[in-house]
């Protein structure tokens, strides 16, 4: 299928990762630089903060599940605020809403990976 909203064997293109890969030879400032540049990118190709934060948070999400640090991303975005642009509203107002989307998705990932673990649990049990 095409690039624009297709698919390549059975996975969607928009959840493959465009990051480097935090198990590569790059230095931690280049892997986690990623954030900054991306924020950069959708700063300014939005004029809605609501569409800035849907952007960001659906990176965020990507590389936590992509075993990138939380505590590091959180930093890079904390860090993005010389770069924002007033268009998009108060930095302080849009930070805060950024974070509060990144707890979420932290307690999401969180709860999905303790219910894979308890099924394996399960299941081994089962088995033996």
């Amino acid at each position: 299928m095409n690039k624009l909203g297709g698919n390549s064997n059975g996975i969607k293109i928009s959840r493959w990762p465009n990051f480097p890969s935090i198990d590569s030879v790059l230095s931690p400032s280049s892997k986690y630089g990623v954030v900054t540049s991306q924020l950069y990118r959708f700063s300014r190709r939005t004029f809605s903060s609501k569409n800035f934060r849907h952007s960001a948070l659906i990176l965020v999400e990507k590389m936590i599940r992509f075993e990138y640090c939380s505590k590091t991303i959180i930093k890079k975005i904390k860090g993005f605020e010389k770069h924002w642009l007033p268009h998009l509203g108060r930095w302080k107002q849009q930070l805060r809403l950024i974070l509060k989307g990144v707890g979420m998705i932290q307690k999401k990932i969180y709860s999905e990976k303790l219910m894979v673990d308890t099924m394996k649990k399960e299941l081994k049990e089962n088995y033996e």
